[in-house]
């Protein structure tokens, strides 16, 4: 095997978003709802999951209600007909999943003595696989105004393939992928966190087009062409190590060994057909022996270089040896899932509708200042906040996902303005952006404020502004900071 492939295991991230992509609302009633999160992955993301479903355990450690549907309401999670809280103020714990056992072909059993998702299967096209994600919780007749925060994580890993072709020679023309012989049917323990295997079957996950890519530089193997364009798409698929087939000591793989396999045509540049042999088939399929142990929640892309060579003959299909008669190298490595930026933390952070409640005036003087000093000053008054914006657009403002902020005065003028944050969470408007350049040919900004933070639990979040002064010979700093209430 190993002169036929190259192993790069590069180093392996997992993005957990966690608050950083939490939805709030406020509950009016006295019914039982759900704020929801998601940790940064593909598929389900807290903007797109719709609903959830989840079992309550009372006090007593009885079922308070089973496998309810809770569904989007704005950023709010409710449940038709609605569960309310015990009276008595006692804790009810809750075990939460998405999406439904039915669309996961599961079966839940939760209770006090067992929490489980039961014979977990993916579906063995790419395309028609689920992202399995879960939270736990308590709460109480607190709880009932803001709703339970749920901080879902991914249960499933997430495998993309890429080719890279370098050989102007060769016309490489791939039709889709193939992960042969995963492990599939386990059961997920929410006391542990785990996944036990339901005995040793095997499955074969699969993507497959009738459009071919062909393929030139790098990209994604694992695509799919839908209504004219390519679209990204990746395997989910229940955590696991894998075993790698051994072309050499077991060339039919009766060991039942993983490999990645691609459908694939080669001709040479001027036309000639190459793989597979026989003109009447648009396809072949080669393989690479794939070794690897993946964990929930991460996503892994691997790498296949075609520059030199395409790999084996797939047994399944009863070939042997390399495709080509003679030796030729997949390079396979896993490529690193980056963290997003602290700017663009702090955007998804501040995503949402928020509306002022406080203003404070300071200031920052050098340590020789020698005139008086002016004192801090706290607005919190309603109408006082209001008036003090007077024209100013930041009285409210929204955030959107499409790096927007949208503001509006006091008076209900609104403006809206292109924005970015970096990374020490300056932010940046268009509209405050200077029309002429400076002496040094730069474009810089009337005004930049700073987001100081965002409180997610009590959904407030803070920004000032710094404005430089002068008396006499002195400058000093007059700072302006805002506390504004998500709405």
């Amino acid at each position: 095997m190993n002169k036929f492939l190259l192993w790069s295991l590069m180093a392996i991230m997992v993005i957990t978003g966690c608050a950083k992509d939490q939805t709030t609302a406020v509950n009016n009633g006295h019914a039982i709802g759900f704020r929801a999160a998601t940790t940064k992955a593909t598929e389900i993301e807290t903007y797109n999951l719709s609903s959830l479903y989840c079992t309550a355990i009372d006090a007593n450690n009885d079922n308070y209600f089973t496998n309810v549907g809770f569904a989007r309401g704005g950023e709010y999670f409710a449940s038709s007909p609605a569960y309310y809280w015990p009276a008595n103020g006692s804790t009810l714990k809750f075990w939460a999943y998405a999406p439904s056992s039915e669309a996961m072909g599961t079966t839940v059993s939760i209770n006090a003595q067992e929490q489980l998702i039961k014979n977990f299967m993916p579906k063995t096209l790419f395309e028609d696989q689920v992202d399995f994600i879960t939270a736990t919780a308590q709460g109480s007749k607190e709880n009932e105004v803001s709703g339970v925060a749920l901080l879902f994580e991914h249960k499933l890993t997430q495998i993309s393939v890429y080719g890279y072709n370098n050989n102007s020679e060769y016309i490489y023309k791939v039709y889709g992928v193939r992960i042969v012989n995963a492990s599939t049917n386990a059961t997920f323990d929410y006391s542990t966190d785990k996944w036990t295997f339901n005995g040793t079957d095997k499955a074969t996950y699969s993507t497959l087009n009738n459009e071919p890519k062909t393929l030139n530089g790098r990209q994604e193997l694992t695509s799919r062409y839908v209504d004219g364009e390519w679209v990204s798409n990746t395997a989910m698929i229940i955590p696991q190590k894998f075993e790698a087939w051994d072309p050499d000591g077991d060339p039919t793989n009766e060991e039942k060994g993983t490999y990645i396999s691609i459908a694939l045509q080669i001709t040479t540049k001027t036309g000639d057909r190459i793989f597979p042999a026989d003109p009447n088939e648009d396809y072949g399929y080669v393989a690479t022996p794939f070794a690897a142990e993946v964990a929930a929640g991460v996503k892994y892309v691997i790498y296949l270089n075609f520059t030199d060579g395409a790999g084996y003959n797939d047994p399944e299909f009863g070939g042997e040896g390399p495709a080509l008669g003679e030796t030729i190298k997949f390079t396979v490595k896993v490529n690193p899932w980056s963290e997003p930026s602290a700017g663009e933390i702090a955007r998804r952070q501040l995503e949402g509708n928020w509306k002022a409640k406080k203003i404070i005036e300071s200031y920052i003087y050098p340590e020789d200042y020698p005139y008086t000093k002016n004192e801090p000053k706290e607005i919190v008054d309603a109408d006082e906040v209001r008036e003090y914006f007077g024209g100013n657009g930041f009285y409210e403002f929204t955030v959107d996902n499409k790096y927007m902020i949208h503001m509006t005065t006091p008076e209900g003028l609104k403006r809206e303005s292109a924005m970015t944050i970096d990374d020490q969470n300056r932010i940046y408007l268009e509209v405050y952006k200077n029309p002429l350049p400076d002496a040094n040919g730069e474009y810089g900004y009337q005004l930049v404020p700073v987001l100081q933070g965002v409180d997610e639990e009590n959904d407030t979040s803070t920004t000032y502004y710094d404005v430089t002064n002068t008396n006499g010979d002195y400058e000093f700093i007059k700072r302006r900071t805002f506390i504004y209430d998500r709405y």
